[in-house]
């Protein structure tokens, strides 16, 4: 300290934990005499200072209301804080022996530069020592998240829990207990782990209520329950004597918390002298218990996993047995209905192809001449007859539609004439109930690109419903005619449709609009029975 003029110069840090002032660093013959000192805020000039956060020069440190004793032959101080975005990190002071000197303002502006100066370097070196530390304890916690993930029983994650504990925490004896998950007030299980052995070892120790508090209590409240000193806490009485055994002389216990449920505690003891635990490292123990908690969840879920897995497999292997045998059961009967419906088609099969086969013989009058209306009835006969061969052919296709290998045979059909055969049929039924059925069929339809079978199937279906579901009497009207469903501009290609069924090709559109009709094909059948209800 050239510019003050003097060899006696000290910097106090501050100690925000404790609120006080700790020797920092000293020169002079002061050095050995001001290490083992602390000040607490209003003690001393150093302690003034810390308080009022006021730069102060004294030109007579004795008459100093605050002065301390043990300095006699101090003469003069300088004291300023150090401060850091308005946060005090220490104090820097200065004074001098030889009598008659004093220190200017200018030796007080310079002083508080270097105070400046100072704090700015302090707050550097403190954030670097965090820096330096944060990742030490990151590496440690990632280096025990690899290894937790490398194994799935609960034995081996304890060990692995309690060996990198170890190192980590350097502490001498860690003890893992695992709350009971019949008895919340038990521990189940617990690893104890001596440094003076190599290997941590399975216990089933009897950890009931009472035995160890500080465990149930760190479980009870999910908060780390921290003992500096074993000696001078008296809810460990009843264990004082283990504990004196183990020759500890301070705990702490950090609980294993996994979704806001405490599943055990970590227990870390220390041999040797008391000491105290900062808050970081209780925040990177919570960090360590919190990541074994993950771990040690992980591992009872993959045991019940296991477990259930060795059951659903036998349930699976029952269930199986049971699906094979009805299936075979399912085989034999559709094996029974494949012969029962090949049997029918044929006997029906039979008969009808004799059916035809008269009606295609009187049909070209080999057996003599058919007036006009007879041709036309026989007409009706075979048509009817060829038409009922395919519904017998189509009992076989079931099989094929089960197997979705059924293909429709789709062709340009006249729908008109279509539908005078269907009408045919279903006139037959009506006049048997003396129904009266009408129909109303546009000649200029186009023709239709369909199955003729389905088709047929489609309209006998519908009509011989109206039929069955009128009474007698009645009327049914069936209607076929085109309608425009949408518009097309012929300018960009794009189609609209507004109805459900997609729209048929026409010819070439020669309205003068930009926009051309297209049609649609619509077949209506309506009657006079109890209709459809509206759910339905």
């Amino acid at each position: 300290m050239r510019y003050l003029g003097t060899q006696h110069t000290q910097i106090f840090l501050w100690d925000e934990g404790s609120q006080t002032l700790r020797y920092g660093a000293a020169m002079g013959t002061e050095a050995e005499r001001v290490r083992p000192l602390t000040y607490r805020r209003g003690q001393g000039i150093t302690g003034v200072v810390a308080q009022t956060r006021q730069p102060t020069i004294l030109d007579d440190y004795q008459a100093f209301p605050h002065a301390l004793p043990g300095f006699p032959d101090v003469v003069a101080t300088i004291t300023v804080p150090m401060l850091f975005e308005d946060r005090l990190l220490g104090i820097l002071h200065a004074h001098t022996t030889e009598p008659g000197k004093r220190f200017t303002p200018d030796d007080l502006r310079r002083f508080e530069m270097l105070a400046g100066q100072a704090a700015i370097a302090i707050e550097n070196a403190r954030l670097y020592d965090a820096t330096v530390r944060q990742l030490r304890e990151l590496r440690a916690l990632h280096e025990t998240g690899l290894a937790i993930i490398s194994s799935l029983t609960l034995d081996e994650q304890l060990e692995i829990l309690v060996q990198r504990l170890g190192q980590a925490a350097q502490a001498q004896r860690i003890l893992v207990a695992l709350v009971d998950p019949g008895d919340p007030e038990r521990f189940r299980l617990c690893l104890a782990h001596d440094a003076a052995k190599p290997d941590p070892w399975l216990r089933h120790l009897d950890l009931s209520s009472g035995r160890y508090p500080e465990l149930q209590e760190a479980v009870r409240t999910g908060r780390p329950q921290v003992i500096p000193d074993v000696a001078a806490e008296a809810r460990l009485d009843a264990i004082r004597h283990h504990l004196k055994h183990l020759d500890l002389r301070s705990l702490i216990v950090v609980p294993l918390i996994i979704q806001e449920r405490a599943i055990g505690a970590v227990s870390l003891g220390y041999v040797g002298q008391s000491r105290t635990f900062p808050p970081e490292e209780i925040s990177l123990l919570q960090s360590f218990a919190t990541q074994a908690a993950i771990a040690i969840e992980k591992a009872r879920l993959y045991e019940e996993i296991q477990q259930h897995a060795a059951e659903l497999e036998e349930r699976v292997q029952e269930r199986t047995r049971e699906l094979e045998a009805a299936n075979q059961a399912l085989e034999e009967a559709s094996r029974h209905k494949s012969e029962f419906l090949a049997n029918m088609s044929h006997e029906l099969r039979t008969p009808l192809n004799s059916i035809i086969g008269f009606a295609e013989l009187v049909g070209e009058q080999r057996v003599g001449a058919l007036n006009e209306k007879q041709a036309r009835y026989l007409g009706h006969i075979h048509n009817s007859g060829k038409h009922l061969l395919q519904l017998i052919s189509d009992i076989l296709d079931l099989a094929k539609v089960e197997a979705g290998k059924f293909v429709l045979q789709p062709e340009a059909l006249p729908v008109a004439t279509t539908l005078e055969d269907i009408l045919v049929l279903v006139r037959g039924l009506a006049n048997k109930k003396q129904q009266e059925l009408s129909a109303e069929i546009e000649a200029t339809l186009p023709p239709l690109r369909a199955d003729p079978v389905r088709f047929k199937q489609i309209l006998f279906n519908l009509l011989s419903n109206a039929v069955k579901f009128t009474p007698e009497g009645g009327t049914i009207a069936v209607r076929a005619y085109q309608k425009a469903e949408g518009t097309r501009q012929k300018a960009e290609g794009s189609v609209q449709t507004s109805g459900e069924l997609p729209p048929l090709p026409t010819a070439e559109c020669s309205l003068p609009t930009a926009y051309c009709l297209l049609p649609s094909l619509v077949i209506e059948v309506t009657d006079t029975g109890v209709g459809i209800k509206a759910e339905d």
